[in-house]
């Protein structure tokens, strides 16, 4: 009987290349899969910076004054609070200075998706403001930079100011001095306002008073009297002709701040304390001859 051996060396050697290119698809999937999850990793981490808001709804600050530290945006990172840094960025003339240091502050956590919690900071600033715009404008502009070894990423974000009209207020109330029935009064002294805008001018007011005898308002003139504390004095003047003697109940004042165009403006009413108007002096006439 005849045996005949199979030949298997060509079958050995086809399941042989099977298998390498089995394994070396298999290798290279698992090199590509490799590749692209450092390449997510590598893009993950760049991202350090996470919503970056400014506070919101607008800022609202008062005019001239010195505001801080106050917040003025927020956002969220992974990064060590020594490696963050910020600056405010601000107009000419609306807020000073115009490149502010911000300072951070961690002030607890925050959901990222895609990251999970992580900590949240705060940017703070001390500003001073100028005079009142009375609208919304995109006033500042807070950049945030993460120095981390092999980051160094940066993020900005743009928010608004609310300017608002600095108050005014009554210093000093003050009652003419003994009007006497048909003698002129001018430019008599009513009192004092003071303005928490410390660049404040006369053009920045109207006013009305009404005499309480009757007649018709006469418009108030204002007399700039020089800085005062944060803001400044102006002195409340009016002129008026009393036709008749009496008691009059008191001057009442009135007075509109109208340096604000858009914004309802700020108002200010008050009223004198009573006095009398005396009646005229009567000279005695020369005794008539006989």
């Amino acid at each position: 009987m005849i045996f005949f051996r199979p030949n298997t060396s060509q079958e050995s050697r086809a399941s042989r290349r099977a298998r390498k290119s089995r394994t070396t698809s298999a290798a290279r999937s698992a090199l590509i899969g490799r590749h692209s999850q450092v390449e997510a990793l590598e893009q993950r981490a760049l991202l350090t910076i996470y919503n970056l808001q400014p506070v919101a709804p607008p800022i609202s600050v008062g005019e001239t004054q010195t505001v801080g530290p106050f917040t003025i945006a927020t956002f969220a990172s992974p990064s060590l609070i020594g490696n963050l840094s910020a600056t405010v960025f601000n107009s000419p003339g609306v807020a000073a200075p115009t490149t502010a240091v911000g300072n951070i502050l961690l002030i607890g956590s925050e959901f990222v998706p895609g990251i999970g919690n992580t900590n949240e900071y705060a940017v703070t600033t001390t500003l001073t403001f100028g005079q009142s715009e009375g609208h919304n404008q995109p006033q500042f502009t807070v950049q945030v930079t993460d120095t981390t070894v092999g980051v160094a990423g940066t993020s900005t974000a743009i928010g608004t100011f609310l300017i608002l009209d600095a108050p005014v207020s009554l210093f000093s109330n003050v009652t003419p001095a003994t009007p006497q029935e048909g003698l002129p009064l001018v430019n008599v002294p009513l009192g004092s306002i003071f303005d928490g805008n410390a660049s404040a001018t006369v053009a920045d007011f109207k006013g009305t008073i009404d005499w309480a005898d009757g007649s018709p308002n006469s418009i108030a003139t204002f007399v700039d009297a020089g800085a005062f504390g944060t803001g400044r004095l102006f002195t409340v003047e009016g002129s008026h002709t009393y036709a008749r003697g009496g008691a009059i109940a008191g001057v009442k004042v009135s007075v509109t701040d109208v340096s604000n165009i858009t914004l309802p403006p700020s108002t200010l009413s008050y009223t004198t304390t009573a006095f009398t108007v005396t009646d005229p002096v009567l000279v005695p006439s020369a005794a008539l001859p006989r």
